[in-house]
């Protein structure tokens, strides 16, 4: 039995190929946007699309990683700015996210960019923390804060 999120999240990571650990991040991704937007957004989908939403995002990722062709720049709902970036609503900040695992460094890390309703570039910010191969230890959580 599972005690918690990360129990069963080291335990996906420690028995799964490189794929489908691939495959697990990018849907607890996708969870978790879906489940901002229900909070942020009042926007509600549906499994089916948070799944093919998934699919789509380590597809295009996938192909942007192999060079060898173009990224497909088509947001997954209109209006959504997650391959084409758009402009907050006036008088609000929109802050991005990317977060990427680094194994030959064994490290894993975090980086922000906020801007405001006009483009303007408001605060950066990147996290590095070592990981472990098995994250064995809580300590292999602990992040250090880089200012960019």
């Amino acid at each position: 039995m599972y005690s918690g999120f990360i129990t069963w999240l080291e335990c996906i990571l420690n028995k799964t190929s490189l794929k489908e650990r691939a495959e697990v991040i990018t849907l607890c991704w996708a969870i978790w946007r879906n489940r901002n937007d229900i909070a942020w957004n009042q926007r509600f989908s549906s499994v089916n699309k948070t799944v093919a939403a998934a699919k789509q995002c380590l597809t295009q990722w996938s192909i942007a990683q192999s060079r060898s062709s173009t990224t497909l720049l088509q947001p997954i709902f209109e209006g959504d700015g997650d391959f084409i970036w758009v402009n907050p609503q006036p008088n609000s900040v929109k802050v991005s996210v990317d977060a990427a695992v680094f194994e030959d460094k064994d490290a894993a890390g975090l980086g922000l960019v906020a801007r405001d309703a006009d483009g303007m570039l408001l605060q950066v910010k990147s996290i590095v923390w070592p990981v472990r191969s098995g994250f064995n230890d809580r300590q292999d959580l602990d992040s250090t804060d880089q200012d960019c």
